[in-house]
């Protein structure tokens, strides 16, 4: 039995192996599955699916294309690639083997939408809306969101079915069990090593149980199996038979694991191996007592090549994914360092925005980093970003403040324009005119929503004024020309009367031509 429990120690713990396991079922060794622990109950369900099942090509072009995925000028081209590719993958990719794809769209889709959604807050902030009344939203998004949904209720009812079926399994397991303790426990029945290889043959058919029973399940039935070689001591020639089948059949393991040390792709390698040591423990019984322990540690030694290879595989990526996280802290560094305060300007904004989206770009253009790293550092990258576009935001909200202020100026100036356009006290009017004109080319920007429309009214208002007063000076400059030639008539008749000798000068006719000139 000692040696049975180091044999189907899992392979991460091959140099933690208890040399001191007894044979007793209650100390044994507790074994645990080939594949990595998860915490949640999803990730042990995937664990029981066969890691060499080949995901489709949709997710594989999927990972490859969320990866690279730029955030480029046209957001709604670009959201509608995602959704595109998301629509693909939820319909057609196998729903256990998505979730890391899925979840990189997420990743880039909600990062553009909420810059879109923003940029457009702005536009609206800007041209005199009021943020509270701000609604924004494309096709896109809401396909996005359907295919969400549709992804999560399908992805529940999946890992439903999956848990039915492994605790189905589980029952059909302890029914083998139970019925292999009473095959051990009838003294009478002579044909037990029939019955025997008929509850092994079912056994190895039963598909994947629940991993948080696997271990007392597995020892359990090893356990019994152990128990019943040792009755097959009355034959020792069928034991021996069965013995030498096990061994032939780890051989073939042991060829095939030494074999792998030679596959150049580790993760190929790594998922037989996986393989080769589910069916060490589950598919061949155990072999002769005296060579157990060599036999196993051939299998171990071969095991450990795979894994040092392994490890010094994750270290060349570790590289890797140290320097592309290097690479994103100086970008988060380089978006952290835009102080708000010193931007003052219109035009300072939408230069620091421009640096900002091309730092956003390299950033997602940027390689894998691992898991951990990739949490750490979104955090950083949206609290870096968060902070930019809360200052942009409050930026914007007081010139918007600001421009309805001008906004109200210049239409008590217009007020007063159009008050005055048609007012007789000429000399007055004209000096306020000139004066307000003067405040108006003072004052600042308003909201390009009504920038248009209070300028020509402005203008139109001035204008009528200004045309008005000319068109009058027009009028009585035509009517002094008109007197002055009239007059000028007039003086040279009285010149000619003057110079007859026989006109009479008398003071009521000199009243006369007086009031005659006044009245030209």
């Amino acid at each position: 039995m000692l040696d049975e429990i180091k044999e189907n120690t899992p392979l991460e713990n091959l140099e933690e192996t208890n040399e001191s396991a007894t044979t007793n079922e209650a100390n044994s060794t507790v074994e645990t599955p080939i594949l990595t622990s998860q915490e949640t109950t999803e990730a042990l369900l995937d664990e029981v699916i066969l890691a060499d099942e080949p995901k489709t090509k949709p997710a594989k072009a999927l990972k490859s294309a969320v990866k690279d995925q730029p955030l480029a000028d046209d957001n709604n081209a670009d959201l509608e690639t995602l959704v595109e590719t998301l629509d693909n993958l939820v319909n057609n990719g196998p729903i256990n083997k998505i979730k890391d794809e899925v979840e990189a769209i997420k990743t880039v889709f909600d990062a553009k939408f909420k810059t879109l959604l923003e940029t457009q807050k702005a536009a609206f902030i800007a041209e005199g809306g009021d943020s509270i009344d701000f609604h924004f939203s494309t096709p896109y998004k809401t396909k996005y969101n359907e295919l969400l949904n549709q992804y999560k209720k399908t992805r529940a009812q999946f890992y439903k079915a999956l848990d039915q079926e492994l605790q189905d399994n589980l029952k059909i397991k302890l029914d083998i069990i139970k019925a292999l303790k009473e095959l051990i426990d009838n003294v009478e029945d002579t044909n037990k090593y029939v019955a025997f290889k008929n509850l092994q043959e079912r056994w190895n058919k039963v598909g994947q149980i629940p991993r948080n029973n696997y271990n007392d399940t597995w020892q359990t039935y090893l356990h019994h199996v152990e128990r019943f070689y040792d009755l097959l001591h009355i034959n020792n020639d069928l034991r021996d038979l069965d013995f030498k089948h096990n061994l032939d059949e780890k051989e073939k393991l042991i060829k095939r694991a030494e074999k792998l040390a030679s596959e150049p792709n580790i993760d190929v390698a790594f998922k037989e191996l996986q393989q080769l040591h589910k069916a060490w423990k589950e598919d061949i019984g155990p072999v002769q007592k005296e060579i157990r322990e060599e036999v196993w540690n051939r299998f171990s030694d071969a095991t450990k090549v795979i894994h040092d290879k392994r490890h010094e595989a994750f270290k060349d990526i570790k590289v890797e994914f140290d320097e592309n996280a290097a690479k994103k802290e100086a970008l988060i560094t380089s978006i952290a360092a835009f102080n708000p305060e010193m931007l003052k300007s219109h035009a300072d904004w939408q230069n620091a925005i421009k640096s900002i989206d091309k730092c956003r770009d390299e950033f997602f253009k940027v390689g894998r980093v691992s898991r951990k790293q990739n949490e750490a550092l979104w955090k950083k990258f949206k609290e870096a970003t968060q902070l930019f576009n809360s200052g942009k935001n409050e930026f914007y909200k007081l010139v918007k403040n600001e421009q309805l202020d001008n906004l109200t100026k210049k239409r008590n100036l217009l007020n007063q324009a159009q008050t005055l356009k048609d007012s007789e006290d000429v000399v007055a009017a004209t000096e306020v005119f000139k004066k307000i004109q003067a405040e108006w080319k003072n004052i600042g920007h308003v909201p390009r929503k009504y920038s248009d429309k209070i300028w020509h009214e402005f203008k139109e208002a001035c204008n009528h004024f200004f045309e008005r007063i000319h068109a009058e000076k027009e009028v009585d400059n035509h009517g002094q020309i008109e007197a002055f030639n009239a007059k000028k008539v007039y003086l040279e008749a009285l010149k000619k009367k003057a110079e007859d000798s026989k006109l009479t000068v008398t003071q009521d006719n000199l009243q006369e031509y007086i009031k005659d000139w006044k009245t030209l």
